[in-house]
Formats: structure tokens, C-alpha cells, sequence
């Protein structure tokens, strides 16, 4: 079966998905399946992963724990360049120590770029939701947390691939955050979750920008991959209409202290004018021309369609 939108979410339709949870709400899919990401990534790649990772290029590698930090240096061998560090070479024998003694998750990044089935899924995906994306794996010990609660800025997809995850996910602070707005630290021990459940291996969960979200293994490992979804925003096509107008309009360039020096200069006039040029230069047809640069190949269903329906207008 090809791997795209309508694979990763079924039984679910994919113009339900868009109408009734696509950045509205969290979506948990049991499938009672455990064979079902077989085609997509196997524990024993993962494990292959895990046992050759040494220098890093098309892809990277993190550890975390909700307990205390693991700084890079405790791993990997650390290069300064112009006063930087860069992370050069991966410790697989530390990796590992981390993970068995200090209950440490490790998360392969950039999947896309070393895996075709999930570079596949990823493109699939991209047509399908009109937005870009990308994927990590996270391999998780017993009994764990490798993140305290927090909320992502960025939708994401849960592909539980081998083992189980008990998955808290609480209401959302922020609607929609961009990506300029991170997750400040969020106590959940008070709070009712929306959905407490546990993910066990061939199951998917969605869940929207904004969140808040935690997950612990119980008695055995967990991998997952996480496939987060980046939408292109109005705020996104805004900002690049003002720009592109900015180098058409000398009024939008010219110095903000130095006009209010000049004898003579009217606030309210030059405010105006900006306006008046904005307003020009913000039309759906202006919007659509910018947006074809974040535009994938044509999606398999209809976003646009679904969007209507919803009839409400996403930022």
C-alpha cells in the first residue's frame, strides 16, 4: 500500500482529518496492529542505527533526559571552529552507556536523509498537506522520560514502531504558537490530561502546534518516529508581502528616527501611506502567487476543499 496521508491516518478520511482535528485537535488512532509500520522502519534498523553511528553529516544524534541534562560533550567528540563547538563524532560505546545506566533517549535526527521509506512518507506527506516536514526516531529504555511537558511549534505524527509509550497530552496555552514562541516549562501534576494513553507498537497519534505534551515508558523500550509537520502560515505569507513591498516602495525604507527629525514631518500622513500600501498589496491573489514557493506537488486530496468546508481560517 502506498504510504501517504490516507495510509498514515486510516481508518480516518483524510478530508475528516483536515475538517476536524488538522491544527484543532489531538487525534489517537489504536490500531491493534503491530505489524503495521513492517515497510516502514524495523527495530532491527534502528538497532542498525544505533550500533554504527559514528560521524555525522547527513544526519544527528541528541540524548535527553527529563531527570538531568546530558550535555553532548558526555558522547560525542566536540570541535571548536571559531569559537564554536561543533559536534564532529558520535561515541556509540557512550551512547550506549547513557542509554542502559542513565535511562538516557536517544534521537536520530534528519531520518530523511538516511531512510527512503521515510524520506517517501515525508514527501507523500508533503503533497497531501501542502506543508513541509521532517523526521527524527526516538529510542527510549525502560521505565523513562526523555522530555519534561512541554509544547511543540511545529504539528507532529507519532508513529509508535516497535515497544510501547504512555502519552499525557494536556490542553494547549498558546493557540497556534509560531515558531518565535517556545514552551516555557509547564507543570502538568494538577492538570487533568485531555488523553492519557499508551501507544503500543503499529499505532499513530497526531498532535496540533501548541499542546502540551509528556511521555514515559513503562516495562520495556520504546521507538518511535515523530514526523513534524511546518504549515505555511498567514503570518509566514504576510511578512514576505510587506517585504517584497519594501523593495518596491521607498516609503517602507526609509529611516523610522530620521523622518521623525525632519521640520515638517507628519506622523499621521507617512502611517497612513503605509497602510494604504499594505492594504494594496494584501489580496488573496498576492497571497497565492507568494505561497507558490512553499507550495508541494499537487496533494492527493483536496486541502483547499477541506479548508472551506471547515469554514474558519487558520493563522
Amino acid at each position: 500500500m502506498k504510504k501517504d496521508l490516507h495510509w498514515l491516518i486510516q481508518p480516518i478520511d483524510a478530508t475528516d482529518f483536515v475538517n476536524h482535528y488538522m491544527e484543532s485537535k489531538p487525534l489517537i488512532l489504536k490500531r491493534h496492529n503491530p505489524d503495521y509500520y513492517a515497510g516502514l522502519l524495523t527495530f532491527d534498523e534502528i538497532d542498525y542505527l544505533v550500533s554504527n553511528m559514528t560521524t555525522l553529516g547527513s544526519f544527528d544524534v541528541r540524548l535527553a533526559s527529563a531527570e538531568k541534562v546530558i550535555f553532548e560533550k558526555q558522547y560525542a567528540t566536540m570541535n571548536r571552529v571559531n569559537n564554536i563547538e561543533i559536534k564532529s563524532r558520535i561515541n556509540s560505546q557512550k551512547v550506549r552507556d547513557l542509554f542502559h545506566r542513565h535511562k538516557a533517549t536517544i534521537i536520530i535526527e534528519h531520518v530523511t536523509n538516511i531512510l527512503p521509506s521515510v524520506l517517501a512518507l515525508s514527501k507523500a506527506l508533503n503533497r497531501d498537506l501542502s506543508c513541509s516536514s521532517g523526521a527524527n526516531i526516538y529510542l527510549s529504555p525502560a521505565d523513562s522520560q526523555g522530555f519534561d511537558a512541554h509544547y511543540d511549534t511545529h504539528d507532529v505524527f507519532i508513529l509508535q514502531v516497535a515497544g510501547s509509550k504512555r502519552w499525557k497530552i494536556y490542553s494547549n496555552p498558546v493557540e497556534l504558537p509560531l515558531a518565535t514562541q517556545s514552551s516555557v516549562a509547564y507543570d502538568g501534576s494538577q492538570v487533568e490530561p485531555l488523553h492519557d494513553v499508551v501507544l503500543e507498537q503499529g499505532d499513530v497519534a497526531y498532535i496540533p502546534r501548541g499542546y502540551v505534551h509528556e511521555a514515559m515508558t513503562n516495562d520495556e523500550l520504546s521507538a518511535h518516529i515523530t514526523l513534524g509537520v511546518y504549515s505555511t502560515t498567514w503570518t509566514r505569507l504576510v511578512l514576505d508581502s510587506i517585504t517584497k513591498l519594501a523593495s518596491e516602495s521607498e516609503e517602507f525604507r526609509s529611516g523610522f528616527f530620521v523622518d521623525l527629525g525632519k521640520p515638517g514631518f507628519c506622523e499621521d500622513t507617512k502611517l497612513q501611506i503605509l497602510k494604504d500600501q499594505i492594504a494594496q498589496a494584501l489580496t488573496i491573489e498576492n497571497l497565492n502567487s507568494l505561497s507558490e514557493k512553499y507550495r508541494q506537488d499537487h496533494h492527493t486530496y483536496s486541502l483547499k476543499e477541506g479548508l472551506k468546508e471547515r469554514n474558519q481560517v487558520e493563522v
